[in-house]
């Protein structure tokens, strides 16, 4: 998705992933790696109830399951989702703009936020990946810019 260098703020909204792969807080270790391998993410937003004004209570990544459960040779059927989440959640809005929400991550130190709407429902999550695609974009439009001055300077030269 490519954006002007005249726009000013770029909202999350605009790069944040909408299908968000959700687990309520009971799913259990196994199913939540299932659910991850089945979907091709890393990452699942945990929620108190399967409707869809259910209350976000946080992220469980990949990362956790392995640092938490599998190196601490925790029993697998004995947590939930649920036990791995860490209070408070943080979340963003779909308006927050894109180096904000990368300064959020920062110093959170975390690699996704879910993104939620005025309401405070959850319509998307920005991850790491979206931010570094959008900065690539970006500079890809800054070397086609910085080739097409010189070219134009050549060609007024001739």
């Amino acid at each position: 998705m490519t954006t002007s260098i005249r726009e000013g703020k770029v909202e999350v909204a605009r790069f944040c992933a909408r299908e968000v792969i959700t687990a309520h807080r009971d799913t259990s270790i196994r199913e939540a790696a299932a659910l991850m391998r089945k979907h091709h993410i890393g990452a699942l937003v945990i929620v108190d109830s399967e409707d869809s004004e259910s209350l976000l209570l946080g992220v469980v990544t990949d990362r956790d399951l392995v640092v938490e459960v599998l190196a601490q040779d925790v029993a697998l059927d004995s947590l939930s989702v649920g036990d791995l989440v860490q209070s408070p959640l943080e979340s963003i809005s779909e308006s927050t703009d894109i180096w904000e929400a990368m300064e959020c991550m920062a110093e959170l130190g975390v690699r996704r936020l879910p993104v939620v709407d005025a309401d405070c429902y959850l319509c998307g999550i920005i991850t790491l990946d979206d931010i570094l695609e959008w900065l690539a974009e970006s500079m890809e439009r800054l070397r086609s810019l910085v080739a097409n001055e010189i070219w134009q300077e050549a060609r007024a030269r001739r």
